[in-house]
């Protein structure tokens, strides 16, 4: 014969299953991710035609802005005027000529779920014939290896690789890196 408490932890675990289904079905559905069988770019510019790059890190408030210089190839302007790593900067402004989302999220409602409402960073590029390119960078993806992202140059939210987003994020550190102090030779007596 089966026991009263056997009896009690069966009608529990029944009615926790039927909650669970009651909320599952409640519940709207998550708003579809769409993978992009042939990826398209932001935009497709010339690193050439990229003529400042502006990084803003929202929550600490660094920005960092390059230009291209005929001297430098590239010069810091702000936070101040200094020449910087022509290498890292053009590795980044080559994958800003044509940044490629991995996928694409459509009729987003809420902003927020992806932390672009008041997104982490924005990058902002200025071309040679004026015009002006635009990136909002939210939060990572749960999967990791990507962030999302929105521009008023493609609808709905964007989910890109950091791969290249990393280079760019990581000219900030221009900003936070002291430059190394000059050593000199002591004096020989």
């Amino acid at each position: 014969m089966i026991r009263r408490n056997t009896w009690i932890a069966v009608g529990i675990f029944a009615i926790v299953v039927v909650l669970a289904l009651l909320l599952n079905q409640t519940n709207e559905s998550p708003t579809a991710l769409e993978p992009i069988s042939t990826p398209t770019p932001l935009w497709s510019v010339s690193p050439e035609e990229i003529v400042a790059i502006i990084v803003e890190e929202r929550v600490t408030g660094t920005v960092l802005e390059v230009e291209r210089n005929v001297e430098d190839l590239w010069r810091m302007t702000r936070p101040d005027q200094a020449p910087a790593d022509a290498a890292r900067i053009e590795r980044a402004a080559s994958w800003l000529s044509a940044p490629t989302p991995q996928a694409q999220l459509f009729d987003v409602e809420d902003l927020s779920e992806f932390r672009l409402d008041s997104p982490d960073y924005r990058i902002q590029l200025l071309l040679s014939n004026g015009r002006q390119l635009r990136l909002s960078v939210g939060r990572e993806a749960p999967t990791g290896g990507s962030r999302y992202v929105i521009s008023p140059e493609m609808e709905g939210v964007l989910i890109m690789s950091t791969l290249g987003l990393d280079e760019v994020l990581s000219l900030l550190l221009i900003v936070d890196t002291p430059a190394a102090p000059f050593s000199t030779p002591a004096a020989e007596e």
